[in-house]
């Protein structure tokens, strides 16, 4: 019998053949950015091991754990600092991640510490595979499933503007022509990638045959991580472009919040808007028909996104990556009304009742009106003691509402400016 809509616990969102969401500026932050759809790239977290070698092994470091023909895969570059110090990394052209840090003998001589910064690269590793089903590439050795490929890396790179091969172009690489299960998609591919690298990883330090033995092996948080979007858009280049010159020429209340810089990679054109300490939106041409749309996290501030936004309160390094993904999308949010006034897309981009709403709901009655002054002239206010004002209690509701943002220090009290939607809501009005 035939299933009907009714019938089944199916939702389809949207449907594209491409694979790949238009930029249309009508849309709504929460169609075109929404946190189940996002991506993943270039993300770093730190490996601390510990490697006991018996006694009676008296081959050199660098013989024992880099390949000599004779122990496991070629997967370390040393080179001696000083005695017993190196310097180690990962052979970049060999593997799809790549990492460098220092590994020193203790003065007891048979135990040797490891400090790895990893470099990982999630749609880097996909874009290389071929076979796109995770769990195929879960049964693969790690040493096939972490393989640089020369041929996809000159394809890919042959397409993007930038010159690298972290793109995903076929429609099987994006996850099909519907939206709603991206986010399962992306944990897999993400779980799969980490527990591959982590399992090399530990065959290259204690090689089989070799006698080491590993004492100690931790992956510790993700510290720095891109979380992106890519929307479709012809002539990616000239939009960026475009875009650039409407915000600095609007003034739209992006810049009056961020730090607004530009700039190119080969052939690419890119807008970086710095959102917060740590944390900025880079908005580049990809393809020449794909612009995307990153979010940076550095400084561990991913982590502070997981658990603020996303609610996360798990160690799993993947856990937390998809918890930040909600983070960033609501940074997307803020900034994708202010860029709607500046390329006009439409004119009600920033709701002022909605304004009034968060204002009413967090402000007592008492100092409403005078918030509210501030806000529509300066854009920005600073705290002021329990009995002023905006004490701190109030200062945190209208942060967590999304209508302030912390942007420095005023005389040692803390500075709050509108989020970059009511900057700019503001600013277009004063023009009518």
């Amino acid at each position: 019998m035939a299933t009907t809509p009714s019938s089944t616990n199916i939702i389809i969102r949207h449907r594209r053949l491409t694979g790949i969401k238009a930029l249309d500026i009508t849309k709504q932050s929460s169609f075109l950015f929404p946190s189940g759809e996002a991506q993943y790239d270039r993300i770093k977290a730190v490996v601390r091991a510990n490697v006991s070698i018996p006694h009676e092994n008296e081959l050199p470091i660098d013989d024992l754990i880099v390949d000599r023909s004779s122990y496991g895969p070629d997967v370390f570059i040393l080179n001696r600092r000083y005695d017993d110090n190196w310097n180690i990394s990962i052979r970049r052209d060999r593997w799809l991640f790549g990492g460098y840090g220092q590994i020193s003998q203790r003065a007891a001589g048979h135990i040797w510490d490891l400090v790895l910064t990893l470099e990982l690269n999630p749609t880097r590793f996909w874009a290389h595979q071929t076979i796109h089903d995770t769990l195929a590439i879960s049964g693969l050795s790690p040493a096939v499933a972490l393989n640089f490929n020369a041929e996809s890396r000159e394809r890919i790179g042959a397409v993007t503007l930038d010159g690298n091969d972290n793109c995903l172009l076929s429609l099987q690489e994006l996850g099909g022509s519907v939206f709603t299960s991206r986010h399962i998609l992306w944990r897999n591919i993400i779980q799969v990638y980490v527990d591959k690298v982590e399992a090399l990883l530990r065959v290259a330090l204690a090689p089989p045959n070799s006698g080491i033995v590993i004492t100690r092996f931790a992956l510790q948080n993700f510290r720095e991580g891109e979380i992106y979007w890519e929307l479709n858009q012809l002539d990616s280049s000239v939009f960026v472009g475009r875009l650039a010159r409407s915000l600095r020429q609007r003034d739209s209340g992006i810049v009056l919040v961020s730090r607004l810089e530009q700039g190119g990679e080969q052939n690419s054109e890119w807008l970086k808007l710095i959102l917060a300490d740590g944390i900025h939106l880079t908005i580049y041409a990809k393809t020449s028909d794909r612009i995307r749309f990153e979010i940076s996290y550095r400084d561990g501030r991913i982590v502070d996104d997981a658990r603020r936004y996303g609610n996360s309160q798990s160690t799993n390094n993947v856990d937390l990556l998809m918890a930040a993904s909600d983070g960033a999308a609501r940074r997307m949010s803020r900034i994708w009304q202010a860029i709607q006034v500046a390329l006009n897309g439409h004119a009600d981009a920033a709701n002022f009742i909605q304004f009034l709403e968060i204002l009413n709901r967090c402000v007592p009655e008492e100092t409403r009106w005078s918030v509210l002054i501030l806000l529509s002239t300066r854009r920005n206010i600073v705290r002021t003691d329990p009995s002023g004002i905006l004490p701190s209690r109030i200062c945190r509701r209208l942060v967590d509402a999304g209508l302030l943002t912390l942007t420095g220090m005023r005389s040692r009290a803390r500075v709050y400016t509108l989020t970059p939607e009511f900057a700019a809501m503001f600013h277009h009005l004063s023009e009518e």
